[in-house]
């Protein structure tokens, strides 16, 4: 059976340029989250960049996958010669422990799902777009979000940082940037960021990942504003400036063949916080 961790880690690492750049999947434009196309439900953590890659380099264009099992089910075929592409999940199995107790272990295990542009079938077939109202109407959605979150903000200055010792947030002004969509591409990469403060998700990594502790935390923050990205309908814009962090990032996944799989799990972990945050404002502002 394949290692699950390592076959992830060499599907990603095939990303890496000729000059040794990474050049991840998620520089391309309109880029939705990949979802199942029989539950609906959204894809998460490194599975969503898997797929992403697999479109870019398949040039499918559809967001909807699912397994040759789900597919078959539904009364659709994969065509002949499709190959799949390789998810990770984790099944939870109980066996008796040292002691005679039962405990609890989970295994990783590897899947392969089929684009719906690869399958045949009505079930295959693609839904009626929702009508996403434009730039304005996402620009206004990104607002409610950022505004219900209530990070401190500070706009002004040429640099875009995170500051934990005051827990806010330092933003250039919007006319800085090249569009609106870009400036909240780089402010979704600072909420990660705050997410992950003390007070929030804690998120430590320097136990883990000692002195890339902050390549990996830089990672993270860049998966969590491809997804918001994502989810927002918005270009993501890959931050240059942290081309070094990257670079020391990328030797740990060479080392780690689990780090991959942690940081985007880490990233969805943070996006889902703020989702989830965003909900429960929302509701009090309704209540």
């Amino acid at each position: 059976m394949k290692d699950a961790y390592q076959e992830i880690t060499d599907r990603m690492l095939q990303l890496v340029d000729s000059a040794g750049r990474w050049s991840p999947p998620w520089r391309s434009l309109g880029m939705d989250r990949p979802v199942n196309a029989i539950t609906g439900n959204f894809y998460r953590g490194i599975n969503v960049f898997m797929c992403w890659a697999s479109s870019i380099s398949n040039g499918y264009g559809s967001n909807r996958w699912a397994t040759f099992k789900q597919w078959q089910a539904a009364g659709c075929s994969v065509r002949k010669g499709e190959r799949g592409t390789p998810i990770i999940f984790f099944k939870e199995y109980e066996r008796s422990g040292d002691s005679g107790n039962p405990e609890k272990v989970i295994v990783s295990r590897i899947s392969y799902v089929f684009n719906a542009s690869s399958v045949e079938g009505e079930r295959a077939r693609e839904p009626q777009p929702p009508q996403s109202g434009g730039e304005l109407v996402r620009i206004a959605r990104i607002e409610s979000f950022v505004h219900r979150l209530n990070p401190t903000l500070q706009i002004g200055g040429d640099r875009a940082c995170y500051i934990p010792s005051i827990d806010t947030i330092k933003m250039p002004t919007p006319e800085q940037f090249n569009s609106m969509e870009h400036y909240y591409s780089v402010l979704f990469h600072e909420l990660v960021h705050w997410s992950g403060s003390k007070n929030r998700l804690d998120r430590q990594l320097s136990n883990s990942f000692g002195d890339q502790a902050y390549a990996m935390e830089e990672m993270i923050a860049e998966m969590g504003a491809a997804f918001l990205s994502a989810d927002f309908q918005i270009e993501n814009h890959v931050r240059e400036d942290h081309a070094k962090y990257l670079a020391a990032w990328m030797s740990k996944v060479k080392e780690n063949k689990r780090t991959l799989v942690q940081a985007a799990a880490k990233a969805s972990a943070a996006v889902d916080y703020m989702h989830e945050l965003h909900s429960i404002e929302l509701m009090s502002e309704v209540a």
